[in-house]
């Protein structure tokens, strides 16, 4: 069960108070969670474990505190407690937060339980054991009505909305390659067709087929970089703009340009390749004859 509470430093009062989020738990919550405590001890379950708390690494910053914080104290509305255990940072929210302080309070009549489960890949498995949890809980008390909920499908729904613009995003560049291909695919059949009588004087006069197809890909492949470095500036300013909604985000790094470029190149270039191997191993005499 999480709260929001007030808290101060016992010794400044309530003119140094800060929000911490307050979460009622009982004495097995690190260990099902796999929650890392990096001092002190866990609760241990005894009548006086009610008075002790742990706090995470924000909650210290927050207080200010240097010095070691097992067994100090600090007040709340509720009373005095004093710190017996202190908690690995981790992300209890979403990413675009900032890791707030948060305060572990014990109980032995909690609300709610966890328990830790390994689930299949099979939906119907899956659900066997789900049913197999409610119905072990009726039997346990018949007027208990069970609500199971996963803390996976809570993470989850908090990038809900970025989980939807990613697959939007994603149709739309595979929309955007598909379509650049057959443009790109177009647009070099057209180019070859002009140069279809060039390359086969070229042909005709002795030009390797290594250098012919050299040329042709140095004369149109020149236009697929320039769109490639009038491209990057774009991404790159939408990509920070959205990355700059989280606090805890990766940066963006040169690599991911170059392989979209390395991308973009490989198909041009193999378009280009297949057209002028097309013409190259064709009879020249065609070509020189064709009207283009």
């Amino acid at each position: 069960l999480k709260t929001v509470k007030e808290i101060y430093p016992k010794e400044k009062g309530k003119e140094h108070s800060f929000f911490a989020n307050a979460n009622v738990v009982t004495n097995d919550f690190l260990k099902v969670y796999k929650i890392p405590l990096i001092g002190g001890h866990g609760f241990t379950g005894s009548q006086d474990s009610e008075k002790k708390v742990m706090v995470n690494q924000a909650f210290v910053k927050a207080m200010h505190w240097k010095d070691s914080i097992l067994g100090r104290t600090f007040s709340d509305e509720e009373g005095e407690y004093e710190i017996v255990g202190l908690v690995k940072n981790y992300n209890f929210e979403s990413l675009r937060s900032k890791i707030s302080p948060l305060v572990f309070y014990y109980t032995d009549r909690p609300h709610s339980f966890s328990v830790r489960i390994s689930l299949q890949s099979n939906y119907f498995e899956d659900q066997k054991i789900i049913n197999t949890i409610k119905k072990t809980l009726v039997d346990f008390d018949s007027f208990y009505i069970p609500s199971i909920s996963f803390i996976n499908h809570k993470i989850q729904s908090l990038y809900n909305e970025d989980q939807q613009k990613v697959i939007m995003v994603f149709a739309a560049a595979i929309l955007t390659i598909v379509i650049s291909i057959m443009g790109l695919f177009a647009l070099t059949s057209f180019t070859m067709q002009r140069k279809r009588k060039e390359i086969a004087i070229r042909r005709v006069l002795g030009a390797s087929v290594p250098t012919t197809i050299f040329y042709q890909l140095f004369s149109l492949l020149k236009w697929v970089l320039l769109a490639n470095i009038l491209a990057y500036p774009l991404a790159y300013f939408f990509m920070e703009k959205w990355l700059s909604n989280f606090v805890y985000r990766i940066n963006l790094s040169m690599e991911i340009f170059f392989m979209a470029s390395a991308l973009t190149l490989s198909i041009a270039i193999m378009t280009i390749v297949f057209h002028v191997i097309r013409i190259v191993y064709s009879q020249p005499i065609d070509a020189i004859k064709a009207e283009v």
